[in-house]
């Protein structure tokens, strides 16, 4: 609901019985609240299904974690299975299929255990921790019918946990700031006048006014080429970035099989512009400024340079039919401002650790860069000028 002060607006949001208030005066609203239901018990936020919030004076800045969920899970996962070894990565090894696997199937007891793992991986994996994205993708596709070594896995990601325990994310409203790669943003205007001549971006004249600054958005994306050594579907990796907050995280096979890394990196792009479109659609929902004057694109980069190079250049011809939907929508978003593709060096793209099973040093090193760290955002606040509000 718009302020009093006309100058932007307050937020309650709700998760079956609890609910949470994001406002300038948040006992005004909780005072409404009162009035009609009994509330329990209220107060500053510090903890919110699952997450621990923290306010850091020093940066301005909040960030979210799960270490008290992490660590009673841990507990839990102890008290049945025993002391738990540490593990450096989520995956034991690097080529980790467990769609190949033919130990013996679960007992009932067995069984119920697996799946009371896979709901707090899960449930981990949707509040805050994409590092497990990529083995709970894996893991739940045996949830109705899981193996022996199925369950030594779950097992081992609490191992993870463990070593791993309280990653942070850093809700920070600045634009992304990705110094391991700097492509030439202003090479990139491509003329699909002729190609897409009615491309725009729907907006909706019931959307509430725009307030603050401008809101970027950023896509990372990546496909691993026939992934499921069984079906030979191809893996899709997607990160999402509002500001530099990481807001969206997916892992998931590809739905027809792709007979060609172009066609695995194309239909991954194309899940990645589907969901700018959708972000881009939620934030103007919530009063966010994202202009869609053309101007101010999501930026999509991928590591695959022919799939890029066929999704801005205007003279790129299509010689595979199979690809042609996932090839004409990227295009189109293109040309209607709403994305814009890059190249980015595969080893510097973190959607790799939501597709492979990467070793520790590079696993590592895609970790730091989307979990918050003080020295990173010491630097980029005091090298960013704050963004002006229009």
């Amino acid at each position: 609901r718009l302020r009093e002060e006309q100058d932007g607006y307050d937020y309650i949001c709700t998760h079956v019985d609890d609910f949470k208030i994001v406002g300038r005066k948040p006992q005004m609203w909780l005072d409404v609240i009162q009035r009609a239901f009994l509330v329990k018990e209220h107060g500053p936020r510090k903890y919110y299904l699952g997450n621990d919030y923290t306010y850091h004076d020093n940066f301005g800045l909040w960030t979210y974690g799960a270490s008290s969920y992490t660590k009673e899970a841990i507990a839990r996962v102890e008290r049945i299975f025993g002391c738990l070894a540490k593990q450096s990565t989520p995956f034991p090894v690097t080529d980790c299929h467990p769609e190949m696997d033919t130990s013996p199937l679960l007992g009932l007891e067995d069984h119920r255990k697996y799946q009371m793992l896979l709901g707090m991986l899960q449930w981990l994996v949707t509040i805050c921790r994409p590092d497990l994205c990529c083995l709970v993708s894996s893991l739940n596709r045996f949830g109705a019918c899981p193996r022996e070594s199925h369950l030594d896995l779950a097992v081992r990601a609490f191992g993870y946990l463990k070593q791993v325990p309280d990653p942070q994310i850093a809700i920070d409203h600045r634009p992304l700031e990705y110094k391991r790669s700097k492509p030439n943003f202003k090479e990139l205007q491509p003329d699909f006048l002729q190609d897409y001549p009615d491309a725009v971006e729907e907006v909706d004249s019931s959307f509430p006014t725009p307030f603050g600054p401008v809101m970027e958005t950023t896509f990372m994306v990546d496909s691993d080429h026939a992934h499921d050594l069984k079906t030979r579907r191809s893996l899709t990796g997607i990160f999402g970035f509002v500001g530099s907050t990481p807001v969206l995280w997916k892992s998931k096979r590809q739905g027809a099989i792709a007979s060609s890394t172009y066609a695995a990196e194309f239909t991954a792009l194309r899940s990645a512009a589907e969901e700018a479109i959708s972000l881009r659609y939620m934030l103007r929902c919530l009063g966010c400024n994202v202009p869609a004057d053309g101007n101010h694109p999501s930026k999509l980069f991928g590591d695959n340079l022919g799939v890029i190079l066929s999704a801005q250049n205007p003279e790129a011809d299509l010689t595979k039919k199979h690809v042609a939907i996932s090839f004409h929508m990227v295009r189109e978003s293109v040309a209607a401002g709403i994305t814009a593709p890059y190249w980015l060096k595969g080893q510097w793209n973190p959607a790799d650790i939501l597709t492979k099973q990467i070793p520790r040093p590079g696993f590592r090193e895609h970790c730091d860069f989307l979990f918050w760290r003080p020295d990173f955002h010491s630097r980029t606040r005091n090298n960013l000028s704050e963004p002006k509000v229009e």
